[in-house]
């Protein structure tokens, strides 16, 4: 069930942060400062949009640009497989465990956290545009 959007441009921001992150994994560091920078890109691009930082979709790419910062010095760097992985499945799948994440959090949701809700909202087959939902 693949789930390539090209012509959407988060889809390309992301394409873009996954072949900086996988060619930073196979050595060439400079891919992690491209995805960094694509990350901080993507964010800015998402506030001139929503114009809020409340915006759950500003919220997940503030996340991905801090995960991406924290994994910068030298000895976190095993770090960058997680976001790695999580990018390619969403840029194949549309299956963003960042955001489903994020959704758990009490701030973002009112309801209550339990075990039920964190499968159903694990287990959920991706929907079209999570990132920029209407």
């Amino acid at each position: 069930m693949f789930k390539i959007d090209y012509k959407n441009m988060d889809w390309q921001y992301l394409l873009v942060c996954a072949t900086g992150l996988t060619l930073g994994l196979t050595g060439w560091k400079t891919g992690f400062l491209i995805a960094i920078t694509m990350a901080a890109v993507q964010f800015i691009h998402a506030f001139i949009v929503h114009r809020r930082l409340t915006a759950f979709t500003v919220q997940v790419r503030i996340s991905y640009a801090l995960l991406l910062l924290a994994a910068w010095p030298e000895s976190m760097n095993w770090l960058y497989w997680l976001p790695t992985i999580g990018t390619w499945a969403y840029i194949f799948f549309g299956y963003c465990l960042l955001a489903r994440s994020l959704s758990l959090l009490p701030f973002i949701s009112k309801q209550s956290l339990s075990i039920k809700r964190v499968r159903t909202v694990l287990m959920t087959p991706p929907v079209d545009n999570i990132l920029n939902p209407a």
